[in-house]
């Protein structure tokens, strides 16, 4: 709901075009930007969404279909109803949660049989902020921001 909060003022402002608007997060912010994409946050919102989302090494589906409904609630950011144009993002050496990759892929898998606009993709040297001086994939991190400006090009521009 903080990333709604604050997209109410961005498109009150003149030198904004208040219909190109596009959202990134990096780990738990990627979480929180992948609800962003979710219809049903959105509709909570109040507010029309973001025209893109960008999401950097979440956490997409609960990592353990073990634990409680709740927690696995709480751990799942990537829903069946997402209408934003979504990119994940993702180290596939990612070890900060149990198969990290793996799941995020398969969910996408699925969200894209279902014609959902989502893409994923996968970094398979790179690990958990990969972007971050102590754990750098230089290679990773220049193509992902390649592929974010591609993204944002593609789905920002003017209609």
């Amino acid at each position: 709901m903080d990333a709604f909060a604050a997209l109410g003022p961005l498109r009150d402002r003149p030198e904004i075009d208040r219909d190109r608007i596009g959202v990134i997060g990096f780990s738990y912010g990627a979480m929180a930007a992948l609800r962003t994409a979710s219809t049903r946050y959105r509709r909570a919102a109040g507010i029309p969404g973001f025209r893109a989302v960008v999401s950097v090494y979440p956490v997409c589906v609960s990592p353990r279909p073990d634990w409680p409904a709740s927690v696995r609630e709480r751990l799942t950011n990537l829903y069946g109803d997402v209408e934003t144009p979504t990119l994940v993002l993702i180290g596939g050496a990612d070890t900060d949660t149990p198969s990290v990759a793996a799941n995020c892929e398969a969910a996408v898998a699925r969200l894209r049989a279902a014609r959902r606009p989502v893409d994923i993709k996968i970094y398979p040297s790179a690990g958990h902020a990969f972007d971050q001086s102590w754990n750098l994939n230089a290679q990773a991190t220049a193509d992902a921001i390649q592929t974010t400006l591609a993204f944002y090009r593609r789905n920002l521009r003017a209609e």
